[in-house]
């Protein structure tokens, strides 16, 4: 990595105006933690050392999981963006919050992986217009090919209400027919292997992540939901099986 290093640190001081220095570290568990420790401003490190960082799992078993890297800015070549909802039914003050996750996907190499990208969570507690708005704005923003809907509460209305705001996007109804744990199963799958990115922070949807356990008094993760359903937007074909075989989340 040192070689690339030295021509990417080059290209940005020649570029950009900001002085680079490359220098030589013992590897990607090594810039992680000078990353971590503030030593460092940039470090290139292998996915699946990523990975093991984030869950303090292997490599990091000893020293305690890194959480503390994220992706700074998503590639300008997504093969396909989403904005997912899981829509609250009344906006009364005790009422769910509506879940809104935009994600994209950036198809492998030559056989590789894809890899999945979280933009944003626009999650809110609104009015059915105003979480529609919300919806649709987020839709144009990102230049979106779909929004997808959670209709089990609602149905019909749900697509009907997001038209209501603008009636352009193209709609998906999704439906949920098992429990949210066994939808989430095969997107913690693609979390283990390092190929799901967080472009940023969202400190409420992973704490819900993390936290929610499936129990029957537990408050609906509604972040967690949208998520769940963009990324499986993203990672299956129109038969239900995964695309290339793989799923994936990267931080």
């Amino acid at each position: 990595y040192y070689a690339y290093g030295g021509v990417l640190g080059q290209y940005i001081t020649q570029h950009a105006g900001i002085t680079v220095t490359p220098v030589s570290t013992d590897g990607s568990k090594a810039n992680i933690q000078s990353i971590d420790a503030g030593d460092y401003q940039l470090g290139t490190v292998q996915s699946d050392v990523m990975a093991y960082a984030w869950s303090g799992t292997r490599s990091f078993e000893t020293n305690g999981a890194i959480d503390s890297f994220r992706v700074v800015s998503p590639p300008d070549d997504f093969r396909r963006i989403v904005v997912a909802v899981d829509p609250a039914v009344t906006s009364a003050a005790g009422s769910d919050e509506t879940g809104i996750v935009v994600a994209g996907i950036k198809k492998g190499r030559n056989g590789a992986d894809s890899h999945y990208y979280v933009l944003e969570d626009a999650t809110m507690k609104g009015s059915p217009s105003e979480w529609a708005k919300a919806v649709t704005d987020a839709y144009w923003y990102y230049n979106a090919d779909r929004v997808v809907a959670e209709v089990n509460n609602g149905g019909d209305l749900v697509e009907q209400n997001i038209r209501s705001a603008d009636r352009q996007v193209s709609f998906k109804a999704v439906r949920a027919t098992r429990g949210k744990v066994l939808r989430a199963e095969p997107i913690a799958a693609l979390y283990e292997r390092g190929l799901v990115h967080h472009v940023g922070e969202f400190p409420l949807l992973e704490d819900q992540m993390c936290n929610y356990t499936g129990e029957p008094d537990e408050k609906s993760p509604d972040r967690m939901d949208a998520l769940v359903w963009a990324l499986t937007m993203l990672s299956t074909n129109n038969t239900g099986n995964l695309n290339g075989g793989s799923m994936a989340f990267t931080y």
